[in-house]
């Protein structure tokens, strides 16, 4: 009885955890789509750290005049369903203290990964983007980047 209390307990949970997440992963599908289409080289989805997750790794380099600008990308997707101003929610959502736990897990990424400490020597720097992506009930889906949202808080 107890045994089969605990199943059920823990299939609901389960359920109740991969909702959303759904939602996540078809917004960070969508945003890396986009950001493909902007340019950018997908290096890594999801990269889980010890201080927590980054959504989106990429590499972007920016050509204006004659200048140019090499980029390591740190991504921060925030997917809403619903209503229009859903969007403007996910926006909101990364203020100073969620900017500064994406900074301390962009800082765990750049000194475990080789490929990037050698962009930085070659004088790329790191930029930090927010894509907030609304999934409206009908299907219908909008997309906001903000390119260099924030600088590093760390």
């Amino acid at each position: 009885m107890l045994r089969t209390l605990w199943r059920r307990v823990n299939a609901d949970w389960r359920f109740a955890r991969e909702r959303p997440r759904t939602s996540g992963d078809r917004g960070e599908a969508l945003a890396a789509r986009h950001l493909r289409r902007c340019g950018h080289r997908i290096l890594h989805r999801q990269w889980q750290g010890h201080t927590g997750e980054i959504d989106i790794v990429s590499e972007h380099t920016q050509r204006s005049g004659s200048t140019v600008r090499r980029c390591l990308v740190i991504t921060e997707v925030k997917t809403r369903t619903g209503s229009d101003a859903a969007i403007d929610d996910a926006l909101l959502a990364v203020d100073a203290r969620k900017q500064r736990r994406i900074a301390r897990v962009a800082a765990e990424w750049l000194q475990t990964n080789r490929y990037a400490s050698a962009r930085l020597r070659l004088g790329w720097s790191v930029r930090f983007d927010v894509v907030a992506v609304g999934l409206g009930p009908d299907g219908t889906v909008e997309l906001r980047h903000l390119s260099d949202a924030f600088e590093s808080p760390i």
